[in-house]
């Protein structure tokens, strides 16, 4: 599966979630969007000047609006699109390495007779 082939793939698929109930979906969902904001957030504060990102913890833990957002992140943080893809990326591919490792280690423990 190519990079773009992998961005396209349903994260409830890679999980197998994709038949669950519609509750339990939305819970993941809204567990994997957390997931994924912390880490974005914490890399672009990581990456901004001490001044920019004292505005941009103004920015974004305050009430300000879509527009004065995506203005902040387009002045600020103009590789914002690529980093948003990159954290997808990371996070599908460590579900992936869980999966694998909770499949191998389930084989390890079946008891055999």
């Amino acid at each position: 599966m190519n990079t773009e082939d992998f961005l396209d793939a349903s994260v409830l698929a890679l999980v197998g979630l994709e038949m669950a109930p519609q509750e339990e979906q939305d819970a993941f969902l809204a567990e994997a969007t957390r997931l994924i904001l912390l880490r974005l957030a914490g890399r672009i504060k990581n990456e901004l000047s001490e001044e920019n990102g004292q505005e941009f913890e103004q920015v974004f833990g305050g009430e300000a609006s879509g527009e004065e957002r995506a203005t902040f992140l387009e002045t600020h943080v103009p590789d914002f699109e690529n980093i948003l893809l990159q954290e997808v990326l990371y996070f599908k591919a460590a579900l992936l390495a869980a999966e694998g490792e909770e499949k191998s280690l389930s084989e390890k423990t079946t008891v055999t007779s």
